[in-house]
């Protein structure tokens, strides 16, 4: 994914990704990479994702902000909580 993201920004020129790609990336960003322990959904969370509060989510938060951003819709990428991709990754 790494690679096919490197190409999409620079093109064709891209030799892509070194085998040290993740050490050198995880030493840049040492700050800002914790470790947390995830705790599991609590039920009237679960029992409030309906499709009319997802809707509203998604047209009064989502949408604006990726308008507003000019994020193209080929950029956006689908995670749930746990960080894991959401349906096929294509990978």
């Amino acid at each position: 994914m790494g690679n096919v993201l490197l190409k999409g920004h620079v093109g064709d020129i891209a030799k892509g990704l070194g085998k040290r790609w993740v050490d050198l990336m995880l030493g840049r960003q040492q700050r800002l990479i914790v470790s947390k322990w995830t705790s599991p959904l609590k039920a009237i969370r679960a029992l409030s994702v309906t499709k009319k509060s997802t809707n509203h989510w998604f047209l009064s938060v989502v949408k604006p902000l990726i308008v507003d951003a000019g994020i193209e819709p080929h950029n956006i990428y689908g995670m749930d909580e746990t960080g894991f991709p959401l349906g096929d990754s294509g990978c």
